[in-house]
């Protein structure tokens, strides 16, 4: 099914999270800017599994792909209009959307992407915030999935496959990274999200 090659994903994104943050990122890490956000999107994770489980996999992909599209045409066209503040309300409204998602679709990221891109203007700061958002998050989802039983010894072979893509993945992010500004990283995230949109909706 496609919801446990969903949870096989989440585990190698911790995997991949934990191995590549490293020592490097971890005195960037904005403990205030984060505690919020985690907090409530563990708590709305559950929520999100279990409406998963609930759910048709089609209808999953298609209201995930329009959040997507919502968010990156948001982001692109009025964010400039709109300026968020880091605070308590809003730390924890990001963390409940973003925590429900990554329950319901294991796509967190979006939201909190969305979020920290906004509140920060240090783009080492954002990331390592956003990576140690990430490797908390997939943890508490994937022990919900391992608690209600949806993990089984069969899926463990798909993990080397998920990893070397994921591997890839982080290296050509990392690349970017290194040489884009702020501004590029926002452009890159944006249509980044307009284009999984787009492939979710029309899959």
């Amino acid at each position: 099914m496609k919801w446990q090659s969903a949870i096989v994903k989440g585990f190698d994104l911790y995997i991949n999270s934990t191995g590549s943050f490293g020592r490097k990122l971890w005195k960037f890490i904005d403990w205030k800017l984060l505690l919020p956000p985690v907090i409530m999107a563990t708590v709305t994770s559950l929520l999100g599994v279990n409406t998963l489980m609930a759910l048709d996999e089609a209808v999953l992909s298609k209201i995930m792909g329009t959040v997507l599209l919502v968010l990156a045409v948001y982001f692109i066209f009025f964010s400039s209009k709109v300026h968020l503040k880091a605070g308590l309300v809003s730390g924890l409204a990001a963390g409940a959307v973003s925590g429900f998602c990554g329950g319901l679709f294991n796509i967190g990221g979006p939201p909190m992407v969305a979020y920290f891109l906004s509140v920060t203007d240090d783009k080492e700061k954002y990331n390592a915030t956003l990576q140690m958002f990430f490797t908390i998050n997939t943890v508490s989802v994937f022990l919900i999935h391992v608690f209600q039983g949806h993990v089984s010894g069969a899926m463990l072979p798909l993990v080397g496959a998920a990893l070397a893509g994921t591997a890839v993945g982080t290296a050509v992010g990392m690349f970017l990274f290194r040489r884009l500004t702020m501004t590029g990283i926002k452009k890159v995230v944006y249509i980044f999200m307009m284009c999984a949109g787009s492939y979710l909706l029309l899959s």
